[in-house]
């Protein structure tokens, strides 16, 4: 579906949307438990109005720095050029035990190239809950986290973090067969031309610095 989004009274941005749609063929309740979380989570915002929020999405797309890394303040949106396309991929991990749903973001406000950004969001495929990883950024371990993912990073993103602060908050977070990835998007720590700069730390690795593990 393609969308018109709208600041005051200037269109600003065409939004177009691929849902999937999670099935094994028949009558699945945990997995349509899934498909209406996801829906909502991602899409309803589209749907449903013709106004989005467009600021509030790019907030969400740019947690670290929204005015840094675009260059843009946002009242400075209206009236740009700006298009939106947003596409879902799937696929389960951890023995099968949990349904892996990636939410690719491409934005272009103009210029020589888009903006990339992916969302994470992963469910327990025998009861369709939404796994919350959003606790690991807020425990006494994060510091002890951040440290870990910043002793990890390949060495040519280094002269882009002052510090490992904020690493965990910053991260697009996946869980593996045997850990968890952190997933940093173009101009997070790196250039754009570094892409998506991804670290990887076993569940053994998260145990020694106090990370609870609920998955």
């Amino acid at each position: 579906k393609t969308v018109t989004a709208e600041v005051g009274d200037t269109t600003v941005c065409y939004a177009r949307c691929k849902h999937l749609i999670i099935s094994d063929g028949k009558s699945n309740e945990v997995l349509e438990k899934i498909n209406r979380h996801n829906y909502e989570l991602v899409f309803e915002q589209y749907a449903d109005s013709e106004k989005i929020d467009i600021v509030g999405a790019l907030g969400r797309m740019f947690r670290s720095n929204f005015e840094n890394e675009l260059q843009i303040a946002p009242e400075d949106l209206i009236g740009k050029p700006l298009f939106m396309w947003i596409e879902q991929s799937a696929k389960t991990v951890y023995g099968g035990k949990i349904l892996r749903i990636v939410t690719e973001n491409t934005l272009y406000l103009g210029g020589s190239h888009e903006f990339f950004h992916n969302e994470i969001h992963q469910y327990n495929l025998t009861t369709g809950e939404f796994i919350d990883l959003s606790y690991l950024h807020q425990g006494e371990w994060v510091n002890r986290l951040d440290k870990a993912i910043y002793d990890h990073l390949p060495d040519f993103t280094r002269p882009h973090k002052d510090n490992p602060n904020n690493l965990t908050e910053y991260a697009e977070i996946m869980i593996t067969d045997g850990g968890l990835l952190f997933q940093y998007k173009p101009y997070e720590v790196a250039s754009f031309a570094d892409g998506f700069v991804e670290v990887e730390l076993t569940n053994k690795e998260l145990s020694s610095l106090g990370v609870p593990l609920i998955w």
